[in-house]
């Protein structure tokens, strides 16, 4: 077994980690098996991450990052009528989904078995607190952009904008059905941006 350099050691683990996720399921996922993946000792991936929960936590902040960083290149190149604005970004968000499904289930998967696996104990909830943090910013670019105010708290909006997209990416993930989750997305930036507000009013 050869050790990886240390200055990219960490995240070719994590690309390694997300490899076997995507082909094998969170379920067959070890990190031995990881080890494997990256062509390094078992010993090697302890090393960095101390187990297996601390490496599956750095998959998951890799994940959600690229997520928010495909809706927020949607927000700064869209113009500034909420509708659209909200619109793009998800649809941006969709089409990340599209284009890698396994790890879109990867992230569903962590979310359900970390609720009972003892090494994932805590993983799903900061992996949501995560997601809110995230759609939390999404909501106050698109605010700034469009010159207006949301007319419920942002934790609220966030937590139901959250519901909108985890409800769309697991009725693709069943039925991959493009034009249905098109439509619904549609519908969702129409029922969220019909909380806007002109910042003129109170």
């Amino acid at each position: 077994m050869t050790e990886l350099g240390t200055p990219s050691r960490r995240e070719r683990l994590v690309q390694a980690a997300l490899r076997v996720m995507e082909r094998d399921g969170l379920a067959a996922t070890s990190t031995r098996a990881i080890a494997r993946e990256a062509g390094v000792s078992s010993a090697a991936v302890q090393r960095e991450f101390g187990g297996f929960g601390p490496l599956a936590s750095d998959v998951v902040e890799h994940l959600v990052a690229a997520e928010g960083d495909a809706a927020l290149w949607a927000l700064i190149t869209t113009e500034n009528d909420v509708v659209a604005i909200v619109r793009e970004a998800l649809r941006s968000y969709l089409h990340l989904v599209q284009q890698r499904p396994g790890a879109e289930q990867t992230l569903l998967e962590v979310t359900l078995l970390g609720l009972r696996r003892a090494d994932l104990d805590g993983l799903p909830e900061r992996q949501y607190e995560r997601y809110l943090e995230v759609m939390r910013e999404l909501l106050a670019i698109v605010a700034r952009r469009a010159d207006i105010r949301w007319d419920v708290e942002a934790d609220q909006l966030a937590r139901f904008a959250l519901a909108l997209t985890d409800g769309v990416t697991l009725a693709w993930l069943v039925d991959r059905d493009d034009a249905a989750a098109e439509r619904t997305l549609e519908l969702a930036a129409e029922t969220i941006a019909a909380h806007a507000r002109s910042r003129q009013t109170v």
